[in-house]
């Protein structure tokens, strides 16, 4: 919806097909960095989400056993970010597609895309200058091009909370607590929200249940203890982290957008981040000549997938650390973490926070 509205403040006749019935977005809470904000701001939506939201002043680790810090990092203009439930980006973001002139069909899966720049759907194909397929992990429009190289649920199991309550989360912080192989993340959403996450290996049969097993989690986060009593009985989302990755972005006057072609574990915050600031480098790509779509699309993938590569490998890598670290050098991993946490480090981390985002009358 935010690329298609993008090309209709330029002009475009834009169609987005929606295989639900209805525009609805399933998940907790969403990180929206730097480059996500800017974005926004571009589409005119910015200060909707964000006065649903919160900043988070500050992004920490800490040991979940002592409540031992070991790593603080103050928000600034590399580093900001702030939060807000999805639902609430969705609706802005569907909002803003409809009043510039997107129509959407819901009801309409897609089955696939063909390189000269036909859409195939259970509802029909359609012929179009450009097909975009912004349609996930499991994408069928990148399975139809043959450009896909891997796809991998990865070993790494989430269960997300919406807590209706600031207990939970009080201090405007990003907090990542660490205990073996289980993380749990906390960050107030909102007024009086917060969002949790918590992350396992998925041989971990006791952290993974469902309804949340009170006594296991407690027993790794002692600090969380009283905080872990306030998710009892709400509602989760749980699957599996997911990787993509792509032999090409596009084919002919197809692109694809978002998961589908860089799904990524979302330890950097940048899921969302990356999926937007590729529409705008897209769409901010395009020039007037249909003739030359091609051209466009395949120069946009040239200069821009540098930043979802490198952000591709540090979200891997730092998902590594909690699989993959081996249980006799854990006394060594506070140190990398904090090693992680340096300036010039997180520089080389956060390369999608520096993502160039260009105004939509503007050509790259």
């Amino acid at each position: 919806m935010a690329f298609g509205t993008m090309l209709a403040m330029r002009g475009w006749s834009v169609r987005v097909h929606e295989r639900n019935p209805e525009i609805r977005e399933v998940g907790a809470g969403i990180y929206l960095r730097r480059n996500t904000l800017r974005v926004l701001e571009v589409l005119g939506v910015a200060a909707e989400v964000k006065t649903a939201g919160m900043k988070l002043e500050r992004g920490r680790y800490r040991d979940g056993v002592t409540g031992q810090l070991f790593h603080d990092r103050p928000g600034g203009e590399g580093t900001a970010m702030w939060i807000c439930p999805r639902q609430t980006l969705m609706q802005a973001l569907e909002r803003r597609a409809r009043a510039a002139g997107v129509e959407i069909v819901t009801g309409s899966e897609v089955t696939g895309a063909d390189p000269a720049g036909v859409l195939h759907t259970t509802l029909g194909s359609f012929e179009a200058d450009l097909v975009v397929g912004a349609d996930g992990v499991s994408s069928r429009v990148r399975e139809s091009l043959g450009v896909t190289e891997m796809t991998a649920r990865l070993p790494s199991v989430v269960t997300r909370y919406l807590a209706p309550t600031r207990a939970v989360g009080p201090e405007p912080y990003a907090t990542m607590w660490w205990s073996g192989k289980r993380r749990i993340g906390i960050a107030p959403c909102g007024s009086d929200l917060t969002y949790v996450y918590m992350v396992c290996h998925e041989t971990d049969e006791l952290a993974k249940s469902l309804p949340m097993d009170y006594s296991t989690w407690s027993s790794s986060f002692p600090q969380l203890a009283d905080k872990l009593q306030l998710l009892i009985g709400l509602p989760a989302i749980q699957n599996n982290y997911r990787i993509v990755t792509c032999k090409s972005w596009h084919s002919g006057r197809v692109a694809i957008l978002g998961d589908a072609a860089h799904g990524l574990p979302p330890l950097l915050g940048q899921g969302a981040g990356l999926a937007l600031s590729n529409a705008n480098a897209l769409a901010t790509t395009l020039g007037a000549d249909s003739a030359l779509i091609p051209d466009d699309i395949a120069r946009w993938e040239r200069v821009f997938r540098k930043y979802a590569d490198r952000t591709q490998f540090w979200s891997m890598h730092l998902d590594s650390t909690t699989n993959r670290w081996p249980k006799e050098m854990l006394m060594l991993r506070k140190p990398y973490l904090g090693f992680l946490g340096t300036k010039w480090m997180r520089t080389r981390m956060a390369i999608a926070d520096r993502f160039p985002i260009t105004p939509i009358d503007q050509r790259v």
